[in-house]
């Protein structure tokens, strides 16, 4: 499992400190703003996927979580939401490691027919350089070919 708490600086991380004397830290997601008020969204730093949502305002020196009415939660967790899903169109989602097979432009052709993608990666046999094959939106195929140095 990736360290949560090295995603934060040691400004971003607080403690929190429930009824039951319960402590644990969380890293500070960020602010965000919903119908004139500030919320902030922290993080648990352990194997919980937990994400704590409270009121936040600034005061001379720090500033101060406050809790959410019972009325107004499901309104700021719907807002964080939606914030989380924006962000997250703009993340890689996935990695995946492949090598690059040596072929012609041709095979590259058959291939991503085969495998039905929208691209297709692959080695120059003759040049050894990286090619990227692509479909284009208006039709037929685009080719980005690594420049020779």
């Amino acid at each position: 499992m990736e360290d949560k708490r090295a995603q934060y600086g040691e400004d971003e991380i607080i403690t929190l400190e429930f009824d039951d004397g319960v402590t644990f830290d969380c890293g500070m997601m960020g602010t965000f703003e919903l119908d004139g008020k500030e919320y902030i969204a922290l993080e648990a730093l352990d194997d919980s996927d937990d994400v704590y949502l409270y009121g936040y305002q600034r005061n001379d020196t720090d500033f101060d979580l406050l809790d959410i009415p019972e009325e107004e939660f499901d309104r700021v967790a719907a807002e964080f939401d939606r914030l989380m899903d924006e962000l997250s169109e703009d993340e890689i989602i996935r990695r995946k490691e492949t090598e690059f097979t040596p072929m012609t432009e041709e095979e590259a052709l058959i291939q991503i027919d085969l495998l039905g993608h929208d691209f297709f990666a692959y080695t120059d046999r003759d040049t050894n350089l990286v090619h990227i094959l692509y479909r284009r939106e208006d039709g037929g195929y685009g080719l980005l070919t690594q420049k020779e140095d």
